[in-house]
């Protein structure tokens, strides 16, 4: 008896990477629009992990601005991008907003928040 194998279901749909492309056009247009100012921020990590890997995999962390605005905020406005709400020492799995509804427009359609 010959069983077909499932393959596993990709974790990027077609859509979601025009979504991806939408969003890094943005983010391009806004740097290449100039008056960026960049601010480094503590991370939401444990104490005494910051720069290692066991923090944002040793990436350091930061606020974004164009011309005064926060880029992440005019992501989220477009519906390019989705929040994080982070306590002081970790950030929720995964595209989770504590506290918000239970869904919210991402590229024009409804993603359930939790």
């Amino acid at each position: 008896m010959h069983l077909k194998q499932r393959l596993p279901e990709p974790r990027w749909s077609p859509f979601r990477f025009e979504c991806a492309a939408k969003a890094t056009a943005k983010l391009r247009q806004f740097v290449a629009g100039g008056g960026l100012e960049l601010s480094l921020v503590p991370c939401a990590c444990l104490p005494g992990t910051e720069g290692t890997q066991a923090c944002n995999y040793g990436r350091s962390c930061g606020v974004l601005k164009v011309t005064g605005k926060d880029v992440a905020k005019l992501l989220i406005a477009d519906g390019l991008a989705r929040p994080f709400h982070c306590s002081r020492d970790r950030c929720p799995r995964g595209h989770r907003g504590a506290g918000q509804e239970e869904t919210m427009a991402v590229c024009g359609l409804l993603w359930p928040r939790n």
